[in-house]
């Protein structure tokens, strides 16, 4: 998870995953961690996340679906949007 090029943005990637059909990404605060406040559904291993409060620390988490069907999720990870 890396700064977005503008402010409120967070970039997130993950290792792209053989035989993934989608990956479903989640944001929540550090300070409330099971309140979801984004989440995202792409084909892609990366999302950008915008309109994130500056100040304030997020946790990201990413999860796929295969033909195995879904994943289980990532260990969160933290960073604080600017």
């Amino acid at each position: 998870v890396t700064l977005g090029a503008r402010t409120g943005e967070l970039n997130a990637s993950a290792a792209p995953v053989a035989g993934a059909a989608i990956y479903n990404w989640r944001v929540t605060t550090a300070s409330a961690p099971t309140v979801e406040v984004q989440s995202a559904q792409t084909t892609a291993a990366s999302n950008t996340f915008d309109s994130l409060t500056p100040g304030v620390v997020y946790n990201i988490q990413a999860n796929v679906v295969g033909s195995a069907g879904p994943s289980n999720w990532s260990d969160p990870v933290a960073q604080m949007v600017v």
